[in-house]
């Protein structure tokens, strides 16, 4: 699936099939995180793979009574671990550890996706709760979840606003909006945009 069309595929899934997701292809979803970007390379991200329903019953409690998320045959618990990155960055330790953990389940969710798998992403709300779950040390912070199943019955699309509506160059304000905005959206433009490449070329 090339990436265009794997971003557009990717949705908040609420509802699964009553199917179990291998153990090879949940792996895979985590190889994906592998490779996710942080500061300062540390890497401080912690998974962990729930499947056993009690312990789900106890996080989707975690997660504002969110019971659906019981209903998933998988959960990966996102953490962030402490101990390296408060010392490499004391002041925002917190910050840096959110921005990691949140580029690394990207890259999970979107694996999801190319895998034919369902996934939403959750905050954990009482976070005493979920470490007490999972019996985390005190070192470790759930951060967040994400479902992982297969989809049930068609997902709901939403509204996404045009990008050019969000874009501005240099600084912010309506001043400073690109007064040529045709190249937006792209997937209607795209034949034209080959075309004016293909000419510069030959120029």
């Amino acid at each position: 699936m090339n990436f265009g069309k794997l971003i557009k595929e990717r949705h908040s899934i609420r509802d699964y099939q009553d199917k179990d997701v291998k153990h090879d292809l949940v792996c895979e979803v985590l190889e994906a995180a592998k490779s996710a970007p942080s500061s300062g390379n540390v890497q401080n991200w912690v998974f962990i793979v729930v499947r056993n329903k009690d312990k789900m019953l106890r996080l989707s409690s975690a997660c504002l009574d969110q019971d659906w998320i019981a209903q998933a045959p998988a959960l990966i618990v996102i953490c962030y671990d402490f101990r390296n990155i408060q010392s490499l960055y004391p002041k925002r330790a917190v910050e840096f550890s959110i921005q990691n953990t949140a580029t690394a389940t990207t890259q999970m969710m979107l694996k999801a996706t190319e895998l034919g798998l369902g996934t939403c992403w959750v905050d954990i709300s009482d976070k005493n709760e979920a470490a007490n779950c999972l019996k985390l040390p005190p070192h470790l912070v759930p951060s967040h979840l994400i479902t992982l199943g297969y989809q049930k019955g068609a997902y709901k699309k939403t509204k996404r606003n045009e990008i050019q509506l969000v874009t501005y160059f240099e600084e912010f304000g309506f001043t400073k909006r690109e007064t040529n905005l045709s190249a937006f959206p792209l997937e209607k433009n795209l034949d034209k945009l080959k075309k004016k490449l293909i000419k510069k070329r030959k120029k």
